[in-house]
């Protein structure tokens, strides 16, 4: 049996399970008893660590403590709030339905950052590739046009592009547009 100690959350009537698993005890409409688990996570914003719901746990989504730190999330460095969110491959979308390109009123993030950059739409067989590999990572200087024989081309390779990046044997040269090994 697990090592059941009481804990000082919530309300006090939290039991410790093992590792970072809680579980509050409560009875039922029935009368039966019953366990509502959580997680002691911490938060991506503030680092504070919280409780949170296992039955949420795994429904996606970045775990943020309070309101507060999820409206940092959805800011922009700017001020200005983006209405974020992800898509099944990590991509970032902005909430921008006035856009050509807009699927369901969302536009990939790293689309717009490129646009805004060059200063006009992006045309059919222009593709923008994430320098550093992390799909996340939107940054002007992350952020390379290609076509799409070599996007395709990269990408055969990237989890190779990414290991030799991260040691440093690789680095992507911006004039020639191309990886090089570091010697």
């Amino acid at each position: 049996m697990a090592n059941k100690r009481r804990c000082d959350s919530l309300d006090g009537s939290m039991v410790h399970v093992r590792d970072n698993i809680y579980k509050k005890p409560y009875r039922r409409q029935n009368g039966l008893p019953g366990n509502t688990y959580y997680a002691l996570i911490k938060c991506e914003i503030c680092q504070k660590p919280y409780y949170r719901d296992l039955n949420n746990h795994n429904r996606g989504g970045r775990p943020v403590c309070s309101q507060e730190c999820k409206n940092k999330l959805m800011r922009s460095p700017t001020g200005s709030k983006k209405f974020k969110r992800g898509n099944g491959h990590g991509y970032i979308l902005i909430k921008n339905p006035t856009h050509p390109e807009a699927r369901k009123g969302y536009v990939p993030e790293h689309r717009l950052v490129m646009e805004q950059k060059i200063g006009r739409l992006l045309k059919n067989n222009e593709y923008i590739h994430h320098i550093n590999c992390d799909v996340q990572d939107n940054r002007e200087e992350n952020l390379i046009i290609v076509n799409r024989w070599n996007h395709n081309t990269i990408h055969k390779f990237e989890k190779h592009v990414k290991s030799l990046m991260e040691i440093g044997v690789l680095v992507f040269d911006k004039n020639n547009l191309e990886y090089k090994v570091v010697k």
